[in-house]
């Protein structure tokens, strides 16, 4: 009897559709970013060192 085993792994699998489980991840990661420059906007609208200026065209 003959014996053979390979390592390599199998061809990825063409599916349809996306992998839900990783554009959630994605999409969690985002909102963190997102939620991060929100806080640093609020810090900088906070401590009133925050100038407006308006140019008319």
């Amino acid at each position: 009897m003959i014996s053979w085993q390979s390592w390599a792994a199998p061809p990825a699998a063409n599916l349809p559709f996306a992998n839900a489980v990783t554009q959630r991840e994605q999409m969690i990661q985002y909102l963190k970013e997102s939620n991060q420059l929100l806080k640093e906007q609020n810090t900088l609208l906070r401590s009133g060192k925050l100038k407006v200026e308006i140019v008319e065209k």
